[in-house]
């Protein structure tokens, strides 16, 4: 009701980005997105050290995982 017609600005982890709008646009909320903390770093390890699998590379993949099954059940 505060909002209106009106659009509103949408500032969140580009992470969380696609679940984030498709929240807003299942209550009915026009969003502009501007996604921010993108999570992408330069690597600068070998690509034979880049192949290995590592406790942070398992634990980027839960968290993946995580978001993609709150965007499939829409929570």
């Amino acid at each position: 009701a505060l909002i209106g017609t009106g659009r509103v600005a949408l500032v969140t982890s580009a992470f969380h980005m696609p679940r984030s709008m498709a929240t807003f646009n299942q209550v009915g909320l026009k969003a502009d997105a501007y996604p921010t903390d993108f999570q992408i770093a330069p690597d600068t390890k070998p690509l034979w050290e880049r192949l290995l699998p590592t406790a942070k590379a398992l634990q980027d993949s839960e968290v993946a995982l995580k978001e993609y099954l709150a965007l499939l059940i829409r929570y």
